[in-house]
């Protein structure tokens, strides 16, 4: 018999202790305690946070929707400036300050929104509103770069057409033909079902036009009033008719009708008494 099958080894030993996990956890339980309550607080703290966020964002809401007035809306700004209604008051407020001709303080007041307020969803339209106020007043130079923005904008694709159409409109009053209709042409290719489409189609077919010159009309020449007639030794042969007209002699006045008095009533006292003969011998 083989000695080495009576006397067996054991090939491993099974150890009945507590595991290392185990151990890890009863080494660091107070820290797990410690960092399981900072989790709680810190949960406990943003549910809070967003609760007044919430409310604060609702009450800005509410004040932009009852603001009327200029003054209202830079309240809205100034008292709810955490908000996104701040940046939505601050676009009402420019275009109020145009309506009343503060064309400089609308200018300011958008650009103070675009850049305090980059991703907000009114900061798009704003940006187009103040290329468009820029290219009214003359300013080209700022108004084309800020169209440019927009178009290298991929959040502003949905208006980017009407980027291009001003461009070549800047490029088409500064002479350059060229450069306008390389402007129309991207936006025809890149944009074919824009809601811009019929305002690009006008601009392309008017991008050669060139108003008529204006001259000045010829001057009307100058012509002297032709003398009348002197009529003083003209004599006019005497009108006989005229002078039977005129003459106080040839106007007969027509004698005046003579009223028939009537027949008296027959049977009437006066006639009785009229009509009796007187009686004999008396």
């Amino acid at each position: 018999m083989d000695e080495s099958h009576a006397d067996p080894k054991p090939i491993a030993e099974i150890s009945h202790g507590p595991s290392a996990f185990e151990q890890f956890l009863d080494k660091n339980q107070k820290l797990l305690i410690a960092i399981g309550i900072v989790l709680a607080i810190a949960a406990g703290a943003w549910v809070v946070k967003d609760g007044i966020d919430r409310g604060a964002r609702e009450d800005g809401g509410r004040a932009l929707v009852d603001a009327e007035t200029t003054d209202q809306l830079k309240a809205v700004m100034e008292e709810h400036a955490a908000t996104p209604a701040a940046a939505s008051a601050a676009v009402l407020l420019s275009d109020r300050q145009w309506e009343e001709g503060q064309q400089s303080s609308s200018l300011e007041t958008l650009r103070a929104e675009i850049a305090g307020h980059p991703d907000h969803p009114a900061t798009i339209p704003a940006k187009a509103r103040l290329a468009a106020r820029l290219h009214e007043m003359g300013e080209t130079d700022e108004a084309k770069s800020t169209y440019e923005s927009l178009v290298s904008d991929p959040q502003a694709d949905w208006i980017a057409p009407y980027a291009l159409v001003s461009l070549a409109e800047i490029a088409r009053e500064g002479g350059d033909i060229d450069a306008a209709k390389s402007y129309l042409d991207d936006a025809r290719e890149k944009y074919p079902l824009s809601a811009f489409s019929s305002t690009i189609q006008s601009a392309t077919r008017f991008v050669d036009f060139t108003m008529p010159k204006e001259i000045d009309p010829p001057a009307p020449a100058a012509t002297e009033d032709a003398a009348l007639p002197d009529t003083s030794s003209l004599q006019t042969p005497p009108n006989p008719m005229l002078e039977n007209l005129t003459s106080p002699s040839s106007i007969e006045m027509p004698a005046p009708e003579v009223e028939e008095s009537a027949p008296a009533a027959e049977g009437t006292p006066a006639d009785e008494n009229a009509a009796e003969p007187a009686p004999a011998g008396e």
